[in-house]
């Protein structure tokens, strides 16, 4: 027998059967350190089918974390032993606590499980045992524990020992135990009815209303239990408020008699489909202004838009932004200036004689001065406009990242934690940098990459140094 996992000494069983162990176990060596070890018996340790269940099996259940599961800290898998580490707790076996509780303590257990299951069958992970004893009280609140223990015995390739495990699970499907199907939400939904038949034994509060509906949920058949796990916990909750409809035949099924299993899983993912795309999808109701025609437009456009910005960076879409701006406002200028000439155009007719006489009497050199200027002006007025089409550029400073790089580099050696910082800061300047010159469409000038360039590289090389004394330095202290 094990004495000792992961350094924690194996005190004290809490539980023990035929197939797995729990020990309330403690630190060797940290006292007051205590953890809950559950340990696969060898017989069934050594088979390999077992053992590939337990992985599996082991692994979903590490990432789960509900205030009704017991939280798994660690697995363990060494030579012949597989080993399951969990939180430790001050735990009551619930099978003698459920005897002395009042009617609404059950009630309250039984919602406390209803959402912890759909919790676990949100994350793919089915209970397939609800035995009364694999749960426990804490603080008067329900915990699962042994969870996916009896997905990894069932596993069991002994003929024999495999009928002896059978009777023993009397909580479980039958379609489970005759190697119909694997575990799933229809299979839980006839486990759980079981242990809520357990509960009420002996309160006759809810006489055959409670009878009809578990009646439903562990019927033999599969075809015949609920669809899913909602109907049940909705039927449960009303009756719990006393809103069971006495007129509504609980046992009615969408279902008829020559439904296979199969079916129902098919039932249930058109089901989660459904709620998937009712959640997604957009309001049903178009305006009514709108023609089918207009709406069929209006969503074709939307969708090529959709379409065409989905492949666009950011950048790309901040600069069709800017153009679309810009394009607005020489739209509107050249607006402006049309109606501008058309002005200047119907007085021009008047004034056109007097222009050129003023013109002739000038001297030839006043007449080429004016004409050079005209020319100047035209140039100067064509600048202007071709300048306000750029996008403005401001000044991008590449001399923070050299600075930042430079600082860090020195740091690097003397403090490498500041000098770790700083390069991070100073790539990260550099990276605002490239975003800016993309933004105002652009290239770097040579100085600027110069600087730039050199910056990145002293980060870098900083940081590089940096990471490296902070691990020699981590190992010196273990060491």
């Amino acid at each position: 027998m094990e004495t000792m996992v992961r350094g924690y000494l194996l005190n004290q069983i809490d539980y023990k059967n035929k197939y797995f162990t729990v020990y309330n176990a403690e630190h060797s060596i940290l006292k007051g350190q205590k953890l809950r070890i559950t340990l696969i018996n060898k017989e069934f340790a050594i088979m390999p089918k077992i053992r590939s269940a337990f992985n599996q099996n082991t692994f979903r259940l590490s990432f789960a974390e509900h205030k009704n599961l017991i939280k798994i800290i660690d697995i363990v898998e060494e030579n012949d032993s597989l080993a399951i580490l969990s939180e430790y707790g001050n735990y009551f076996p619930f099978i003698d606590y459920i005897k002395n509780c009042s009617v609404k303590e059950k009630q309250k257990f039984c919602l406390d499980i209803f959402n912890l299951v759909e919790y676990l069958h949100s994350r793919n992970i089915f209970v397939t045992d609800f035995r009364p004893d694999n749960f426990l009280v804490n603080n008067d609140s329900i915990i699962l524990s042994n969870i996916g223990i009896a997905n990894i015995i069932l596993k069991i390739e002994d003929e024999k020992k495999y009928n002896d495990l059978v009777n023993d699970l009397n909580f479980t499907a039958p379609e489970i135990l005759e190697k119909e199907r694997e575990s799933g939400v229809v299979p839980d939904i006839y486990s759980f009815s079981k242990l809520i038949d357990f509960i009420f034994t002996n309160t006759n509060i809810y006489d055959s209303k409670l009878d009809k509906i578990l009646s439903k949920a562990s019927s033999i058949k599969p075809q015949d239990r609920y669809l899913n796990l909602k109907q049940f916990h909705t039927d449960i909750q009303n009756l719990f408020n006393g809103k069971i409809n006495e007129n509504i035949d609980i046992n009615e099924t969408f279902f008829n008699k020559n439904t296979k299993v199969e079916d129902i899983n098919i039932v249930i993912d058109q089901e989660v489909k459904i709620g998937q795309n009712l959640s997604t999808s957009e309001p049903i109701f178009n305006n009514p202004k709108e023609t089918t025609h207009q709406n069929h437009l209006k969503n074709t456009q939307r969708d090529k838009n959709s379409s065409i910005s989905s492949h666009k960076s950011y950048y790309e879409i901040l600069a069709d932004i800017e153009a679309e701006k810009k394009e607005e406002a020489n739209r509107s200028k050249t607006t402006v200036q049309t109606k501008t000439n058309h002005k200047v155009h119907n007085s021009s007719k008047n004034t056109k004689r007097n222009i050129q006489t003023n013109t002739n009497n000038k001297s030839p050199k006043e007449s080429n001065d004016h004409s050079s200027t005209s020319k100047t002006k035209n140039k100067n007025g064509y600048n202007r406009q071709q300048n306000t089409s750029l996008p403005p550029q401001d000044k991008i400073n590449t001399a923070g990242p050299l600075v930042l790089g430079i600082i860090g580099f020195i740091f690097a050696f003397a403090v490498p934690f500041i000098g770790f910082i700083l390069s991070i800061v100073g790539l990260s300047r550099a990276k605002k940098n490239n975003r800016k010159v993309k933004l105002q469409i652009r290239k770097f000038t040579s100085s600027e990459r110069g600087s730039q360039t050199i910056g990145i590289l002293f980060c870098i090389v900083s940081l590089i140094i940096s990471i490296t004394k902070m691990i020699i330095y981590v190992i010196n202290l273990m060491f």
